[in-house]
């Protein structure tokens, strides 16, 4: 009888101090609550889901939710469709803004064919390992060092190395994310506007 009526008494414990528990969550739950605008939810779905920072914002979450909370316009989304941004700004019943694309641009135009080459480099094969170790092969000091690590972080296959050993930027596939202005050792990589059809393709400072 002494066991039983000590199981008894353990069940009977472990029932209150579970609902004691299950109060507390409840009034947790509704103390520490924070409302979240439904529609952001809705814009998110129509953005682009590619999180690239082109933006400004830490990705389309945080993009969505600025844009709902009337910090950002939805032409900042440079990636997305212009349709898309404009019945984000219908279903929030705000103005669209009048952001330009852009684009990622190289200043060094000295491939293979011009560049002079003084030394093969042979080592980890990366432009940062190359600008480190006696600064690449090429005679020129600020060039580009044609090994590609901008072609290979870029996300949205935007930039592709042609025959001479220059990344090229496909202009209709760039996020101007600035992945490939990060990455590039020599700072030959900036963001401008696409109508911007001249520009200095070379970084000498001499």
């Amino acid at each position: 009888m002494e066991t039983l009526h000590n199981v008894i008494l353990a069940g009977a414990f472990l029932a209150a101090l579970g609902g004691a528990l299950a109060l507390f969550l409840a009034i947790a739950s509704k103390r520490l609550y924070v409302f979240e605008d439904p529609r952001i939810n809705e814009v998110e779905e129509m953005l682009p889901h590619s999180n690239c920072g082109a933006c400004g914002t830490a990705g389309c979450r945080n993009f969505a939710e600025q844009v709902v909370d009337g910090k950002l316009e939805p032409a900042r989304c440079t990636v997305n469709q212009p349709e898309q941004n404009l019945s984000i700004a219908e279903f929030l019943g705000i103005t669209l803004g009048d952001v330009e694309k852009r684009v990622a641009r190289l200043a060094c135009a000295g491939g293979s064919h011009v560049a002079k080459i003084r030394a093969e480099y042979v080592g980890h094969s990366t432009c940062r390992s190359a600008a480190i170790a006696g600064g690449g092969g090429k005679a020129c000091a600020w060039g580009c060092l044609g090994i590609g690590d901008c072609a290979e972080v870029c996300d949205f296959d935007a930039i592709f190395m042609d025959r001479h050993g220059l990344p090229q930027v496909i202009a209709e596939q760039c996020t101007a994310c600035g992945d490939c202005v990060d990455i590039c050792p020599k700072q030959l990589f900036s963001l401008q506007p696409v109508s911007r059809k001249l520009w200095l393709a070379c970084r000498n400072e001499a």
